[in-house]
């Protein structure tokens, strides 16, 4: 029945089917099912391999971490602590504290002319460095605050030398008043921090690595530092050079409090790549990450440059076998890698990948970076010839038993392949993550080979081994398609029967893989659904059982009810009222008592959204692997639906309920026509046609009753007039 508008236009039938549409997108994106393996066609991933997390496959490969460089502190920017750590290592120059005078005035001096004069040469080179020109002050008469603070810096002075175990600090000589260096007019530095990458003129820095070694203790990491950050782009060689100069320094005991040593590798690796040297790049990456810098980012740019390069870069790259096993790892992963929360995904191109495979096969270094881990990239970009013999290079890896069990399914030996997957749990799952793109979902590679040992199962019709894969990969939908819909009840109870109360795989939730779903126990949840099977068919008492707590009573109500409604011996009117009480008990708490997991009624998502029926999705949507429902699968889901197999199916057994205790009540009683009014207003708004019979009911029977009259006048059951009367009753 279409609605009308205010202007009497009809909704076209595409607007009509968009709530329906966007209620089952809805359902894939918010339900416990998630993620699946067999539902709406999925049974294709069986045939892929999904892909590994990057960031974790290039931990696999980093170094131990280099205990001789420091880092940074972690969540400080590499140069917003200059003027700080400047400071600091002045005062520690000095022996004194960081109140002194010296101290304070050289930290916030804004150019030459205020720095103090008594500060070594060195800090006065950076200082040049640092700071905007300007004619410098005389320095031949302090400042009035200076010399008010002079006894103070005496006090704290003598405290640091006695900290420092009474060793006289040498003070550096003092310059002439007036005293400054030849610089450009209108030269202006790089500001108090080191931000502007601008080019400077570097002579200070180097007049600070030409001192003698005892007067550059301080500065001469930093100076190198700049020099290479300074030559970075127009010179990538040389910044090489300074950058390997700055690690050289720290390892002679020069001061390094801003741990530019530990940066030094990162700028280094990205010159090198600048020059085309990218297996040096990628070998110093992994050192940077070592040295405690994350260079996940970096190791995914220089992975793709590697990947574009010309041939000969690329065969440099194979060749070498960790440089191999990154590109490997980034190929592996990419194609299903979300780097950002916002970004997309990093979709590499085929030609690339067969490329690599290429380049691979004639350096002959599978063997040095894993060939397991080769033969999945091969099979991932449907080289099956050449993953099969990478495969076999491996035969004690569980990765590589993966990756047969694919092969067997492609060539339709599920034996072999169900053979295979049991190798792989023996074995010990790989330790690897998949990411999902489809649904955002992250998951260990031990759930994924359940979930895909199951869909063997399955099509082997060893449906209880199935099950119990399905649940321990924390599959749920799929668990209970195959619980609900393939096992028969006492094939699911003695599944249900066998879980015990400590299984730990039993008793985690569900949801692991999706963080927005509701974590629930498989093990409470299975015997949930269980108990709903067995009340679909009648068996309430062995259903109870099984039910939740806060549902056990109910079920023993509608039992009893029943029982009182269909025994002969009892009067009429008793057996009415037992009926009429347990329909309207049904439409109550028909979902929680009888509600389908799945497709009708969607009770894991308490009904909100429509679902499709999974068994015709997977025959109407044939996977890659050809993999469709064995004709016993067939016969058993069709066997299994609910009756009738409509959404809300128990609103239909609730309303035949009323239509038996109708049967039992005598006509023209305004009880019979409100029991016949009400159970026909239950299934109107969405089936008009299954209503018809409770219309024609109550116009034949109880027509002289107000109800009936009502219903002769307006054609049709009549809407309730209290609306709080019809969201108790509908």
């Amino acid at each position: 029945m279409w609605k009308t508008t205010r202007r009497g236009g009809r909704i076209t039938p595409m607007l009509a089917v968009l709530p329906l549409l966007a209620g089952w997108v809805l359902s894939l994106a918010c339900g416990r099912s998630m993620p699946s393996i067999l539902q709406f066609g999925s049974i294709e991933s069986l045939d892929r391999f999904p892909g590994a997390r990057v960031d974790r496959e290039f931990i696999r490969l980093r170094p131990h971490r280099l205990g001789t460089l420091v880092p940074l502190a972690a969540g400080t920017c590499e140069y917003s602590s200059q003027v700080q750590d400047d400071g600091a290592d002045l005062a520690m120059a000095l022996g004194v504290s960081r109140s002194d005078r010296r101290v304070r005035g050289y930290v916030g001096a804004t150019n030459l002319q205020e720095i103090p004069a008594e500060i070594p040469e060195e800090f006065w080179l950076y200082a040049e460095h640092r700071l905007p020109w300007s004619a410098p002050r005389n320095l031949a008469e302090p400042h009035a605050a200076d010399a008010a603070a002079e006894g103070e810096d005496q006090r704290l002075d003598a405290d640091a030398r006695v900290a420092l175990g009474g060793v006289d600090l040498a003070m550096p000589p003092q310059r002439e008043p007036g005293w400054c260096c030849d610089r450009p007019d209108g030269w202006v530095g790089d500001g108090l921090t080191l931000t502007d990458e601008a080019t400077l003129p570097s002579d200070p820095l180097r007049q600070i690595l030409a001192l003698p070694p005892e007067a550059r203790c301080w500065r001469s990491v930093w100076a190198a530092y700049r020099l290479g950050r300074e030559q970075q782009d127009a010179d990538p060689e040389a910044a090489i050079e300074w950058f390997r100069k700055v690690r050289q320094l720290a390892s002679e005991g020069y001061a390094d409090s801003l741990g530019m040593a530990a940066a030094s590798i990162g700028w280094e690796a990205r010159a090198a790549m600048q020059s085309g040297r990218l297996v040096d790049a990628m070998h110093l990456y992994l050192e940077h990450w070592a040295a405690g810098y994350d260079a996940t980012r970096s190791l995914r740019i220089v992975c793709q440059h590697a990947l574009e390069s010309p041939p000969e870069l690329l065969r440099d790259v194979a060749a070498d076998p960790v440089a191999a096993s990154l590109v490997t790892a980034y190929l592996n992963g990419s194609n299903w890698e979300r780097p950002d929360w916002m970004d997309e995904p990093t979709w590499i191109r085929e030609d690339l990948a067969n490329d690599w495979l290429r380049a691979l096969e004639q350096a002959g270094t599978v063997g040095d970076i894993g060939a397991d881990r080769a033969a999945m990239l091969a099979y991932r970009h449907a080289d099956f010839e050449l993953a099969d013999r990478w495969a076999c290079l491996a035969p004690d890896s569980a990765l590589a038993a993966w990756v047969k069990a694919k092969l067997a399914v492609r060539r339709g030996d599920l034996d072999a392949a169900a053979e295979h997957y049991a190798t792989v749990a023996r074995g010990g799952d790989p330790a690897l993550w998949w990411l999902s793109v489809e649904f955002d979902v992250e998951m260990k590679a031990g759930s994924w080979r359940m979930g895909e040992h199951a869909i063997v199962m399955l099509a082997r019709d060893r449906y209880a081994e199935a099950l119990d894969m399905l649940l321990r990969g924390c599959f749920w939908g799929d668990a209970a398609y195959v619980a609900e819909r393939v096992m028969t009840s006492d094939e699911l109870r003695a599944v249900v029967d066998g879980i015990t109360d400590h299984d730990p795989t039993m008793l985690g939730h569900m949801s692991l893989q999706h963080p927005q779903s509701e974590p629930r126990a498989c093990r409470a949840e299975i015997r949930y659904l269980l108990a709903r099977r067995l009340a679909r068919e009648g068996r309430w008492a062995l259903a109870a059982g099984y039910m939740p707590a806060g549902l056990q009573a109910s079920s023993h109500e509608i039992e009893q009810l029943l029982k009182q409604g269909k025994d002969p011996v009892l009067p009429p009117s008793i057996r009415a009222s037992a009926l009429w009480a347990a329909a309207q008990r049904m439409r109550q708490s028909g979902m929680e008592l009888v509600g389908t997991e799945l497709w009708p009624d969607q009770h894991r998502v308490d009904g909100q959204y429509q679902g499709l029926d999974e068994l015709q999705c997977r025959i109407d949507d044939p996977p890659a692997t050809g993999m469709l429902p064995t004709r016993l699968e067939v016969e058993r889901a069709e066997a299994a639906q609910p009756t009738p197999a409509l959404r809300f199916h128990y609103r239909y057994v609730a309303a035949e309920l009323a239509w038996q205790a109708a049967m039992l009540m005598p006509d023209q009683d305004p009880q019979t026509a409100r029991v016949l009014w009400i159970a026909g207003r239950w299934l109107a708004p969405r089936d008009p046609k299954a209503a018809d019979r409770f219309y024609k009911a109550l116009v034949r029977r109880c027509g002289d009753t107000p109800l009936g009259e009502a219903a002769r006048r307006e054609r049709w059951l009549p809407v309730p007039t209290l609306r709080w009367q019809d969201n108790k009753q509908s």
